[in-house]
This record gives structure tokens, C-alpha cells and sequence, in this order.
């Protein structure tokens, strides 16, 4: 049934919720906190919202889309780094983990700077050392919300061309909306519901 409400995550904070609304054509996911909150929808032939990692996650036709949402408390505790870098400090920060923590060994990060509508974006990728039975290389698409980090990430096929986790990935960005203001979820369920369009 459209409009339904079916995924509710665990509050950051009181005031912040993940929460995915289904549509026709897959979700809309909305995320509710301060001082920024956003929207972006979700679409595919078959799209099963699902959690990675204790992150908001999709399956869309058969290819894992994790949610990223990172505090720029996380990366930048004291505030160091400047504005115009705040997306490769959050890279860095990013493969720092990945390096240390799961793979053991050294990645050789490919990275590209972009926009996505009005807004700065990074697109970048590496090829994994291990974990390769299903997966060759892993794909991120972040943007700066606020005062942190919002962005994706797949893992790419063995086989599969970069070019299509990186299209994978923009066409669900290219949808954000960011409000200042947190979005009414049930509004927007009933509007899907009514076939109102996404607002």
C-alpha cells in the first residue's frame, strides 16, 4: 500500500528519524534533525529498504545503497579543517577507518570533485584488497549538509563498470531536498498516498 509508513530508525536524538515512505515507484527517505533535515527518493523496478551497518540501507535491483550521515564532529573535533575541504576531510577520515579497520592493508582512493544541482560533491571509489567474491570495488557520493556530511554508498559488481555505482548513487542525490525545518512524515505519506506529487 503506497504511503505507508514501514521503516522507522532508531532516533539519533530526540528531534532527528530516519523513516522511509513507500511510493510507486520505490521510497521517499526522510530524515528529521537540526538544525538541517532532507528528503530523497528512491526508485527502481524492485526496491526493499533494509539496514547496512545500523545505517538506513536499499536493496534496488539487487544492488546494496547504503545512507551516510556523519557528524563533522566525527572527522573535524576541533574544527580545523576549512569549509572548501570539509567533503576530503571526511574522505580521508573515511578511509583512515576502512584502511585500518576492515581491510588491513593499504586502498588506493580515486576521487573526483563535482556538483550535484547547486551543491559541491565528491565522488570517489577504491578497489578492495579483500571481500572480492561478489565485489571488486566500493563507491561513495557525498555532500556537505549543514554543518556535517550526507551522502551514499554501494559496493560495484565484479564485472560492473564504476560508471554505473557512480550513476547509481547521483540519481537518488540529484533528488535531495533540504529544509531547515523537519518535514511532516505523516503529511507526506498521505500526500503519496493521494498521488499528490513529492513536495
Amino acid at each position: 500500500m503506497l504511503g505507508v509508513l514501514i521503516l522507522l530508525l532508531g532516533a539519533i536524538s530526540v528531534f532527528a528519524q530516519h523513516a522511509s515512505i513507500k511510493t510507486a515507484t520505490g521510497y521517499l527517505h526522510v530524515y528529521n534533525g537540526t538544525p538541517h533535515s532532507f528528503t530523497f527518493e528512491i526508485s527502481g523496478k524492485t526496491v526493499e529498504a533494509k539496514q547496512a551497518a545500523g545505517n538506513p540501507a536499499f536493496s534496488i535491483d539487487g544492488n546494496l545503497v547504503q545512507v551516510l550521515l556523519i557528524p563533522r564532529t566525527n572527522f573535524d573535533p576541533d574544527r580545523k579543517v576549512k569549509d572548501d575541504v570539509i567533503l576530503q576531510a571526511h574522505q580521508t577520515w573515511e578511509m583512515d577507518y576502512l584502511k585500518k579497520e576492515i581491510f588491513q592493508s593499504d586502498l588506493k582512493v580515486e576521487s573526483e570533485s563535482t556538483v550535484l544541482g547547486s551543491e559541491k560533491a565528491l565522488f570517489w571509489s577504491f578497489v578492495r584488497t579483500k571481500y572480492t567474491v561478489e565485489f571488486d570495488r566500493d563507491a561513495f557520493f557525498t555532500m556537505r549538509l549543514g554543518d556535517g556530511i550526507v551522502g551514499l554508498s554501494t559496493p560495484v559488481k565484479l564485472g560492473e563498470d564504476i560508471s554505473a555505482g557512480r550513476e547509481r548513487l547521483s540519481k537518488i542525490l540529484k533528488t535531495i531536498k533540504i529544509s531547515e525545518k523537519p518535514f511532516d512524515i505523516q503529511k507526506l505519506s498521505d500526500n503519496i498516498r493521494k498521488g499528490l506529487p513529492i513536495s
